[in-house]
């Protein structure tokens, strides 16, 4: 029952056309103490780390 829910859901998910890769080097920051967010869909323009883009997709 679960895997099928699993696959049902991912069916309806929807996928990106063509990934994005924003660098293919690691990126050398300075950072504050606090909380960050990676981004992972590669649609932020403030890259490395999320600006909610990917809600837009």
């Amino acid at each position: 029952m679960y895997n099928a829910l699993l696959i049902k859901a991912f069916k309806y998910k929807k996928k990106m056309e063509k990934p994005v890769i924003t660098q293919k080097s690691p990126y050398v920051l300075e950072m504050q103490p606090g909380s960050y967010y990676y981004c992972t869909c590669g649609k932020s323009a403030n890259q490395p780390f999320c600006d909610g883009s990917h809600a837009k997709l």
